[in-house]
Formats: C-alpha cells, structure tokens, sequence
C-alpha cells in the first residue's frame, strides 16, 4: 500500500521512489501556493483576516510535506547504508533557510545547502546488498502479477 509507505521509518527505498515522492511533495507545495494566491486575489474580508487566511495555508502546506519528507528522506538514507539520523541535518538547514528568507537581505548559501543534500541522496546509488535497514530492493524491480494489480507502487 503507498500511503503508511511515507510515515515508515524503517524501510529503505531506492532513488526511484525517492524521487516520486519528492516530485508528489512538489505538487503538494504547489497546490499550496496557488491556494494561498487565490485567497489573497479573491480580496474579501480585512488584510488582517486574508494574511492570517494565507499563513494559515502556508503552514498547512508545510507540515503537510514535512510529513512526507523525513520518513521517505530517512528510508533514502537507510538505502545508501546510512543512518536516519542525518535526516536533522537536513530539517536543521531548511529552518536556516526558513530563518534566513525572514530577514531583509537572505544570502543565496543557505537554499544552496538543503538543494545539494536532496541532489546528493537523491543521486548516490543504493548499497547493492541487504544492509542492517532491509533488503536490496533494485531500481527495475519486477512485481508480480497480484502486485501490479494493486496500482502504482513505490
């Protein structure tokens, strides 16, 4: 089943999963910000009552795909062999840039960083053999027949 596959910070999965649910986090980030828009376009009620309409959607949208991010985030790093725990460091530096687009003049050094952690686990190749995390689960993976029928799967 895809959805308990994203609050599961035991397993492991390979780039091509990662990469799915990244792309779904994208679009949910996405649906976010055009909600957001659409609330501060549409222009009724105070200011007041709009901005807090707006912030209101922004932190649903966040925690919406942080709740996907570090589980799939954890399983990609128990894919290369490494601990979830690594997973803080990335949480650390997306509160830098959180904290850093707040101020009048955030540098570009503090997006760079997150952007290059997700292109890092998001590239290495997974440890070709079961490791303390699971089994190898190969990129090409063939399901059977009972499987496929289930729909998409990551």
């Amino acid at each position: 089943m895809i959805l308990p596959r994203c609050f599961d910070f035991r397993d492991r999965l390979n780039r091509k999963g990662y990469w799915h649910w990244y792309v779904l986090s994208l679009l949910v980030i996405g649906i976010g910000a055009v909600i957001a828009m659409m609330i501060g376009l549409l222009g009724f009620g105070t200011p007041e009552l709009r901005l807090n309409l707006i912030l209101s959607c922004y932190l649903v949208t966040a925690l919406m795909v942080l709740s996907i991010q570090v589980p799939i985030t954890v399983q990609r790093l128990h894919d290369i062999g490494k601990s979830g725990w690594y997973a803080l460091v990335y949480l650390v530096f997306i509160g830098m840039v959180v904290y850093d687009l707040l101020r009048p003049f955030p540098t570009f050094l503090t997006v760079l960083v997150p952007f290059a952690f997700v292109v890092l686990i998001g590239f290495v190749p997974s440890e070709p053999r079961k490791n303390r995390y699971g089994n190898y689960v190969p990129e090409e993976e063939k399901f059977s027949e009972s499987e496929q029928s289930e729909g998409f799967r990551i």
